[in-house]
């Protein structure tokens, strides 16, 4: 089955979206455990710029397996989708100590993730010809 190319606009706009929420996240990594937990309004903002980078990386990777069947770090990227499950559907009662691990030790997923998005970016744009 043949597939089409990404958009690899979409691709790129989605990743700045990307770096702007780990700039805002790596903020609040310099945070100890017990000034995180002694902050409801950052604890917050943590998890909803982690919901925020997590659906974009969903939303890149499905872009570009959806129309490249280009399937890597699927298991980063599950992870990922189950965190973002706690945060916003409530599947489990959000506890602030596992939300500040996984800030702490995740954060490379994301960038992970961007890196390889802009190699497979950069490998497989079409380049565009000027008149």
């Amino acid at each position: 089955m043949a597939h089409s190319e990404p958009d690899f606009t979409l691709v790129e706009e989605l990743l700045d979206r990307l770096n702007d929420s780990l700039m805002r996240l790596h903020d609040f990594d310099r945070l100890t455990l017990e000034q995180y937990l002694a902050d409801a309004i950052v604890q917050s903002a943590v998890e909803r710029r982690l919901q925020v980078a997590i659906q974009i990386c969903i939303d890149i990777a499905t872009e570009i397996v959806a129309r490249a069947g280009f399937r890597t770090l699927c298991n980063t990227l599950l992870r990922m989708v189950r965190f973002r499950n706690i945060l916003v559907h409530g599947y489990a009662e959000v506890d602030p100590r596992r939300v500040y691990q996984f800030l702490r030790s995740r954060l490379s997923d994301f960038r992970r993730f961007a890196r390889r998005v802009e190699g497979f970016v950069q490998r497989n744009r079409p380049c565009s010809s000027s008149a």
